[in-house]
């Protein structure tokens, strides 16, 4: 199990919000990368294991 996370970084406040929980790293890394070509530059997306 993967969760993505966003971590918004603007005018130095920082602000983290899981995302989604996904069943397997593959479907987590593939949601991340739709994620990251649909935000703005600002808005970074992490993967963390469970």
């Amino acid at each position: 199990m993967a969760y993505v996370i966003m971590r918004e970084v603007k005018d130095d406040i920082r602000c983290s919000t899981m995302c989604k929980l996904f069943d397997t790293i593959k479907d987590a890394e593939l949601m991340k990368k739709q994620l990251v070509s649909e935000t703005a530059s600002h808005i970074h997306w992490f993967i963390v294991e469970m």
